[in-house]
This record gives C-alpha cells, sequence and structure tokens, in this order.
C-alpha cells in the first residue's frame, strides 16, 4: 500500500466549489446549487480535502 500513501495528499482548506459539487453527487448526497456552494463555502468553520494522484476524493467540512 506504500504506493496509494505515496499519491494522497491532505489539504486544510474546504474543498473548491466544482469538486465540491462533484463529490456530494458521487457520493449520494443531496445536489446543491452552485450559487449555495459559492456562498456557504467560504461560511464554514473547518473542511479539510483530500487529493490522491492530483484530484480531489474526499473532503470534511464543518460548518
Amino acid at each position: 500500500m506504500p504506493e496509494l500513501v505515496a499519491n494522497l495528499s491532505t489539504i486544510e482548506e474546504v474543498a473548491p466549489v466544482d469538486d465540491f459539487i462533484r463529490l456530494r453527487l458521487i457520493s449520494g448526497l443531496t445536489p446543491r446549487p452552485k450559487e449555495a456552494v459559492v456562498k456557504g463555502l467560504p461560511r464554514s468553520l473547518y473542511g479539510v480535502h483530500i487529493y490522491l494522484s492530483g484530484e480531489s476524493e474526499g473532503m470534511y467540512i464543518i460548518k
């Protein structure tokens, strides 16, 4: 499993808008309108998103 770890990175900030929308969709969560995401993400208390091989693959956000 060392290959996976080598390509994994975490960033302590909320995910970019398009990644947030895409990750909600593929995880089966309710879609959010882009306008609401643009307005709401900057108001988050804390966020982390995970990149695997350069693509955003996960996120955690505290509102």
